[in-house]
């Protein structure tokens, strides 16, 4: 017995199972076994040499019956490999049983071979494997080739591909034909889908941008003109013509064209920003009308357009004649004389007013409840109002845009919702478009009479006296543009509690009345000019050039200090009252002050506000102190009253906590604080003005086993004294050791042995020759407890065994700041001045290399002699730190409620160290010496 392969293919082999040979030859003997292997191809005949010769003549005979062909040419390699898919495979088969045919095919590459058991059946099998699927092409013209390009096209071809997966095959050739390949049954279908499709879309149509700003048609037809024939011909095969108009461009081309030139020119022109930029100064307006030519010098120079918004102060003299006047002064209502048109001035309760229209300004989302005043509406109209909001304004409104819905229950026909944005230059504009809009849609809805509250004075910021001008000049306008109108009643509603609105309103009220009286100061000084650009630089190079223009008319001055940003509301009103007292102008703007007016006043202002600055510093490192005062010693009122049996303890206010702290380490007899006297004698608290009326004061730490101890080499000092500076005695060894430390860090610094960046400026052994000429130890008791207190604070949350809590480090400073920093310590607003920039952060600047802060960019040169300088070395608790980086204000949490301690140049190997709390570090030496 023995096993023989016979190879005929896979093809040929699957035909033999079909024709039943293979089970006649199996049934010649018992002996002879044969068995087909499909995947390779191959027959397997086992049994004594005769039977297999036998079965393999058999094999061969029937083989050789075959009819093998091979259809390529009829078919594209598209239909070919649509036949190789489902579902169409499958249906091939289908058709080959309902036909009773046997037949076996193979696809390759560019062909397909066919296999049946003779060729009587070739032609009907050659026939119903052709007509299964159809192919065909349309020609493309210039236009049509543009179509199948689009967007539109290829969603349409996702489309059909879904409905008929695997049956639909859609190609565009060199912009020149669409080959269409489907199966039979579907190609009528999908041809005219396809032609119908484009030709819908290569129709001509017309279309219009509409430009209503002035100011972007003159930018458009100055600067773009180039920029819309670049468009045209980045989409030349759209075929669209353009042409500019006065007030819009107009365009011509197939839809599917237009609709994406439209896009381009409207990002364009969309990309056309402005910016409205107030100019204050005596004349301003006279300055800017008589020397047009000078601002067309700054359009040409600066890529921008420049317009003149309207504007009060721009109008001709002769519009004065709009308004009339009412007997007395200050006492409206009075009329505009065109429609007479009748604006009265209320102070009271928006949500009280009666009138056909009552307007409010809202947010985007037009939520009622995020302002008084509005809630105010929401209580008085009830829930109508929150629900018609939400069923008509699902998504908000868009700045500018006015909402109306019913008054609800409030005494009115509608309510007006406008979106008015947070005041910054140039929302005068939104606010004037809000109630213009406002006026005539009323109109429109023939009312008669429309409620103003006082918009944008409240949490929105902006300035009573230029939305007081606004208003009235809003009114004034519409009453002199629209004859005929049906209004006949205006209202402002002003917040009784907001007096400053109300003297606004009722300074532009009496001016309105009597001609002669001055009107409010920021509407006589300043003019709105609104400047265009593409690009936010050349505006603001306008905005310059504008500035540089008028500045000999104006005086401008600058207070910059970090503690404007942490200043509560109080502080910023008394800030606020220096500017209404003097004859300036006042703008706040992220830590920084701009004054403008006179010069006498602008200086006096100046002075007197850094003055408040001080102040505020001082009050603020008092609050530092007591919380740190906190951490260590509380004193509490005992009640001394013999009802009560349970005593308790009322702690005292932090900064009378320190207050009374530091009387006792002075050992002072007595304490006032505010209306309490304290007599630290007999431990008794009492009020001032009842001297019999006492209780018990308690005092307690709560540092028992880190009592604030001073340092034992300091000198004795009076209680009065509040800083010592104790010169050493350079025969001391106190004085060697830290001179030593000081030539051997300055010596071996970065900066003194090449290691530097900037080699040049910083040259090998500069500070070779160095010579220490003084130390000064510094004894702050004060200061020094809230750094001892600081650092036993820290010690709580630093595992001392891994990360050191407190390092020897230096700093660098001018002459002018060591008084301060020995009463006051290291603070930010006189440390670190000549650092540059702050690459790690806006704190104070510490370094573990004294040939750092010894360069003379740090270390200023003492003015009386170019050589002398002054460094200190300091006691600074770092603990944990944090990679710093430039801005960086707060230090980021290293843990929930715990921050990082310190920033750093260098986490792996620091060599700076920026400190943003002020009791971090100490001042325990002050070095001088000379280069």
């Amino acid at each position: 017995m023995k096993t023989e392969e016979i190879y005929h293919g896979v093809s040929k082999v699957k035909l033999l199972k079909k024709s039943g040979i293979i089970e006649e030859i199996n049934k010649i003997t018992d002996d002879l076994k044969v068995e087909l292997d499909y995947r390779n191809g191959k027959i397997l005949c086992t049994g004594v040499n005769e039977d297999i010769l036998q079965a393999k003549l058999k094999i061969m005979e029937t083989v050789s019956k075959f009819e093998i062909w091979k259809i390529s040419e009829s078919l594209s390699m598209s239909q070919i490999r649509m036949l190789t898919k489902e579902p169409v495979k499958s249906t091939l088969e289908m058709r080959f049983l309902e036909n009773k045919l046997t037949v076996e095919v193979e696809f390759g590459g560019d062909s397909i071979t066919v296999y049946t058991l003779d060729d009587s059946k070739k032609f009907q099998t050659d026939s119903i494997i052709k007509a299964m699927t159809e192919e065909s092409e349309i020609p493309l013209d210039a236009i049509a080739a543009f179509i199948v390009s689009t967007n539109e096209w290829k969603l349409e071809l996702v489309a059909i591909n879904k409905e008929h997966k695997n049956k639909v095959r859609i190609v565009t050739e060199d912009d020149a034909k669409i080959v269409i390949t489907t199966t039979s049954d579907l190609h009528g279908i999908i041809r005219e889908r396809v032609e119908n499709f484009i030709k819908n879309d290569t129709a001509i149509y017309n279309d219009t941008i509409e430009i209503t700003d002035a100011g972007i048609v003159k930018f458009v037809s100055k600067y773009c003109i180039g920029r819309l024939q670049e468009i045209l011909e980045k989409h030349n095969q759209t075929l669209v013509t353009l042409e500019l108009q006065s007030n819009k461009i107009a365009m011509s081309g197939p839809s599917k064209g237009l609709v994406i030139i439209k896009l381009d020119i409207e990002s364009m022109t969309q990309g056309i920003i402005s910016t409205e930029k107030i100019y204050t100064c005596p004349g301003i307006c006279k300055i800017l009308t008589k020397d047009k030519p000078k601002l067309a010098d700054i359009e040409d120079t600066c890529r921008s357009v420049i317009m003149f918004p309207d504007h009060p102060n721009m109008d001709p003299p002769d519009t004065k004649r709009y308004m009339s006047k009412a007997v007395g002064v200050g006492t409206g209502p009075f009329y505009c004389p065109e429609n007479n048109i009748k604006i009265v001035l209320i102070k009271g309760d928006l949500a009280m007013q009666k009138g056909d229209v009552i307007v409010c300004s809202v947010g985007q989302d037009l939520d009622l409840n995020k302002e008084q005043s509005n809630r105010s509406l929401l209580d008085a109209g009830g829930r109508r109002l929150v629900d018609e909001i939400e069923t008509k304004y699902r998504n908000g409104v868009k700045h500018g845009e006015v909402a109306t819905i019913s008054g609800g229950n409030l005494q009115c026909q509608e309510l007006y919702l406008g979106y008015l944005p947070c005041w910054k230059d140039g929302n005068g504009k939104i606010l004037v478009d809000i109630m213009t809009k406002c006026l005539e849609t009323a109109n429109g809805s023939s009312y008669s009479s429309i409620v103003f509250p006082a918009m944008g004075t409240g949490q929105l910021g902006y300035p009573r006296d230029q939305v007081a001008s606004m208003m009235y000049q809003t009114v004034f306008d519409y009453d002199r543009k629209s004859p005929g109108t049906q209004i006949t009643e205006v209202k402002f509603v002003c917040y009784g509690g907001d007096k400053e609105t109300v003297m606004a309103f009722e300074a532009e009220e009496r001016h309105r009345l009597n001609q002669d009286l001055p009107k409010t100061r920021a509407v006589d000084k300043s003019v709105t000019l609104k400047i265009y650009g593409d690009k936010q630089k050349n505006i603001q190079d306008t905005d310059t050039e504008i500035t540089i223009f008028i500045q000999s008319q104006r005086v401008k001055a600058e207070i910059n200090d970090n503690i404007l940003n942490d200043l509560d509301r109080v502080e910023m009103d008394k800030i606020r009252n220096v500017g209404d007292g003097q004859d300036i102008e006042m703008s706040f703007n992220a830590g920084r002050i701009t004054l403008e007016g006179v010069r006498e006043e602008v200086d006096k202002a100046k002075d007197t506000i850094q003055e408040l600055l001080r102040k505020f510093q001082r009050e603020t490192w008092s609050d530092e102190e007591a919380k740190l005062v906190a951490d260590t010693v509380q004193w509490s009122i005992m009640k001394d009253d013999p009802k009560i049996v349970i005593k308790k303890l009322e702690d005292l206010p932090e900064r009378e906590n320190m207050y009374l702290e530091n009387a006792f380490k002075k050992k002072e007899t007595t304490v006032t604080l505010k209306d309490k006297t304290v007599d630290l004698t007999t431990m008794k608290i009492y009020p001032t003005s009842q001297p019999n009326k006492k209780d018990n004061v308690v005092r307690k730490e709560k540092f028992k086993d880190n009592e604030l101890r001073l340092p034992d080499n300091w000198v004795p000092m009076k209680d009065s004294e509040i800083c010592k500076v104790v010169k050493l005695d350079k025969t001391t060894a106190e004085y060697k050791r830290i001179e030593s430390k000081f030539l051997d860090s300055v010596k071996k610094g970065v900066f003194n042995t090449g290691k530097a960046p900037k080699p040049a400026a910083n040259p090998i052994g500069q500070f070779n020759n160095i010579q220490v000429t003084q130390i000064d130890r510094i004894q702050n008791p004060s200061l020094y407890q809230q750094y001892a207190a600081k650092k036993a604070h820290i010690e709580q949350h630093v595992d001392q065994s891994k990360t050191k809590v407190e390092q020897e480090l230096w700093h660098g400073t001018e002459p002018s700041a060591i008084v301060s920093i020995n009463l006051y310590g290291f603070n930010r607003c006189y440390c670190g001045v000549n650092d540059g920039e702050k690459l790690y952060g806006g704190g104070v600047y510490f370094a573990n290399d004294a040939s750092y802060p010894a360069r003379n960019s740090v270390s200023r040169p003492d003015p009386t002699n170019e050589n002398r300088k002054r460094i200190y070395l300091a006691n600074v608790i770092t603990g944990h730190y944090c990679a710093g980086q430039k801005g960086m204000i707060y230090l980021p949490e290293r843990m929930t409620g715990v921050t990082y301690d310190c920033a750093v140049d260098n986490v792996s190997s620091p060599q700076e160290f920026v400190m943003f709390n002020d009791t971090q570090s100490y001042p325990m030496y002050c070095f001088e010496f000379l280069v």
